[in-house]
């Protein structure tokens, strides 16, 4: 079934986004924890992502596509929040520490690529470099985020409206149709 957007406020995506980020955190912290077991730190950081995309999915990606401009600048906030997230995780050098220090050997060749991609997004953001110049990438991140945030919300205010006629719309499925007005996008 698919999701409706009747539902969502812009109040709502906040709390979404911290919750499925905090069981993220967790996994993060359960592969640490799991250091020097390959397999169960890949299993605890594929968690992770699962919970970091759901949140991701449920909030920011909102951005370009919700009918509620307030919604749409809530999850402009929550992909502002979703990527210093994401930055300060693999920047994190007690992750990179357990990453750099796997024996993946003993792995599926997929398995043992998807480690060398977790270590490689660590290194890429900073997590082997020392306290000040980890910072100092992370505010420029940060700002990046936060340009790519700007850009994307004026693009999608400034979408032309397509207007359609019911001949023009022909084909589409009946619970769809039902659920457009006249005058929406």
């Amino acid at each position: 079934m698919v999701d409706s957007y009747a539902g969502i406020v812009p109040e709502s995506l906040e709390g979404t986004l911290d919750h499925h980020l905090r069981l993220a955190d967790g996994e993060i912290d359960a592969a640490i924890a799991a250091a020097g077991d390959a397999a169960s730190v890949l299993e605890h950081l594929e968690l992770a992502g699962r919970h970091a995309r759901r949140g991701y999915g449920r909030t920011a990606s909102l951005t370009g596509m919700h009918p509620d401009a307030a919604v749409r600048a809530a999850a402009g906030d929550a992909q502002t929040r979703f990527d210093a997230w994401r930055t300060a995780t693999f920047a994190r050098p007690d992750l990179f520490a357990v990453l750099d220090g796997l024996d993946t050997s003993a792995l599926a060749a997929p398995d043992a690529r998807a480690i060398a991609l977790w270590h490689a997004s660590a290194k890429a953001n900073g997590a082997h470099l020392g306290p000040d110049r980890r910072e100092s990438l992370a505010q420029l991140q940060a700002r990046e985020s936060e340009l790519v945030v700007a850009i994307s919300q004026a693009f999608v205010e400034h979408l032309p409206i397509l207007e359609l006629t019911a001949d023009e719309l022909d084909g589409l499925p009946a619970d769809v149709l039902a659920r457009l007005e006249p005058g929406e996008a």
